[in-house]
């Protein structure tokens, strides 16, 4: 999901205290709240259970390696990637999935980007031919949609598939807003395929070792992205599998110029780690790298305090504070960072997928356009890491035509859509065997390979299951006086923000 969704739903579930304990949807409105049972709830056309209202989210350990992705499952857990996937039975056909004949209206909701628009264009036109008996209802996830959903969730109007990434997918799972999907995934069959899936991607959607939503993109959301002229005139090679953290600096440092005045008129750097509160988050790749990570094994403690991860905040306040490689939020005025990197005003940056499509319409100055390209992260002691994050799919718990939202959820996540995902919605596809399909050849960037690529060392946020919205605050908050308001370098800031955080881990 792109950040701004991301980060309003963190505002929003910080501002109404919502927890994976908090009790039903209903509390987070406002409503009357209801004790959800621990038993899941049978449903009868799925078969399967909803997700328990008060059960823990287990976070996957993260690996120790670049060359590990999959994380280490809970004891407690059963890897739904080594569940068997025989052919119990095949996709669902029309009059299977909609055994009464009658027309069958499907909402869905999908992210806010063009590229997803054009694509679900194509899914509605294409299941018609498949489905006549189905019309498809997809719904662009725009404003406060979040709200918008729980609302309906607690109505009965609820979408059919509810779209989750990160944080709403726990806040919503928790609740019991889904189904359990492990049962109706081995009725799809073999040829489904649930193991061409990302294994980290699968691992976040997981409780006790249940499925309860599929992904069908998993972005690698700190790419580096770089104008080719501007590090050609400064001597500096282009990122590379070669390229550690401490070229990373000294780049940056070099792509950093001056005027006759003194005032600086070409940054290095303007990725999110140097320029929003938000931005901690976006560091976790480096810290990886010099083996430290978000919290401990059993999130009972946050380890941003400890000395691998404040080695690497302090490399991000060194060059914004001391080095002035990233502008101020005087120096970018009215301009986003987006602006900022097309217009030229900075070197280099970290984002997603989605900024493809953005750079290509906004970089039309004769020389930087179809003159930028994008590469890999550095890599430290401990190995080279990337931050991905997923966007998924799961089926409302108290969906009116489950039947045909399964052979419709089915059918967006396999592996034909999943190619689709890549060259039509331009996100990076959740399968193994589609990330070929993100890559159009003869386009800029020239080296799109790397999306796809990168995932193979790739990791997610690990988000506590009951007071992530409240930790996310705080850190925001801390890392937004360290690096934008400038209050203090992390080793002064940042051990009271973990003193709080670790008194919210040991609340559970």
């Amino acid at each position: 999901m792109a950040e701004v969704t991301r980060r309003t739903f963190v505002r929003w579930a910080a501002a109404l205290g919502v927890s994976a304990t908090s009790g039903s949807l209903l509390a987070a409105c406002g409503g009357t709240t209801t004790t959800a049972t621990s038993s899941a709830a049978t449903t009868t056309a799925a078969n399967s259970s909803a997700a328990p209202a008060t059960t823990a989210i287990p976070s996957a350990a993260p690996a120790t390696t670049s060359a590990s992705v999959a994380a280490t499952t809970p004891a407690t857990s059963t890897a739904v990637s080594s569940v068997q996937t025989t052919a119990v039975s095949a996709a669902p056909t029309a009059s299977q999935a909609n055994p009464t004949g009658a027309k069958v209206a499907l909402r869905y909701t999908f992210d806010n980007t063009d590229g997803e628009a054009t694509w679900h264009k194509k899914v509605t036109e294409d299941y018609a031919k498949l489905h006549p008996e189905v019309t498809l209802q997809p719904e662009r996830a725009t404003g406060d949609w979040v709200t918008k959903t729980v609302t309906q969730l607690v109505s009965g109007t609820g979408p059919d598939i509810v779209l989750g990434f990160g944080a709403t997918f726990f806040q919503l799972a928790a609740t019991g807003a889904f189904d359990d999907l492990t049962a109706t995934v081995k009725q799809w069959g073999a040829s489904y395929d649930l193991a061409d899936i990302y294994p980290e991607a699968l691992k976040e959607l997981q409780i006790n070792g249940k499925q309860y939503s599929i992904p069908y993109c998993f972005d690698p959301v700190s790419v580096f992205f770089y104008l080719k002229p501007v590090l050609h005139d400064a001597n500096i090679p282009f990122p590379n599998e070669t390229w550690t953290y401490d070229d990373f600096q000294k780049d940056l440092i070099g792509l950093t110029k001056q005027d006759a005045s003194g005032k600086t008129v070409q940054w290095g750097y303007n990725g999110a780690e140097s320029i929003a509160g938000w931005g901690y988050v976006r560091t976790y790749p480096a810290i990886w790298a010099y083996g430290g990570d978000k919290y401990n094994a059993d999130m009972t403690h946050c380890m941003l305090g400890d000395p691998e991860a404040l080695k690497v905040l302090n490399m991000y306040y060194d060059l914004k504070v001391k080095d002035k490689t990233s502008p101020t939020a005087a120096d970018s005025g009215k301009l986003n960072y987006y602006q900022m990197f097309a217009n030229g005003q900075c070197a280099m940056q970290t984002t997603g997928p989605w900024a493809i499509g953005t750079y290509q319409d906004t970089i039309t100055g004769a020389i930087l356009k179809d003159n930028w390209d994008v590469g890999p992260p550095p890599s430290g002691p401990k190995g080279r890491f990337i931050l991905a994050a997923g966007n998924d799919w799961g089926l409302n718990k108290n969906g009116k035509n489950k039947t045909a939202a399964q052979a419709l959820l089915q059918y967006l996540t396999d592996k034909d859509r999943s190619k689709e995902v890549g060259s039509i919605a331009r996100r990076v596809p959740a399968r193994l065997s589609a990330g070929a399909a993100f890559v159009q050849p003869n386009t800029t960037p020239a080296n799109q390979a790397v999306f796809p690529q990168s995932l193979s060392y790739a990791r997610v946020e690990r988000l506590h299951p009951t007071q992530e919205a409240k930790i996310a605050a705080i850190l925001t908050a801390a890392w937004n006086d360290v690096i934008v308001l400038n209050k203090g370098a992390p080793d002064q800031i940042m051990p009271e923000a973990i003193g709080r955080v670790d008194a919210l881990l040991k609340q559970g």
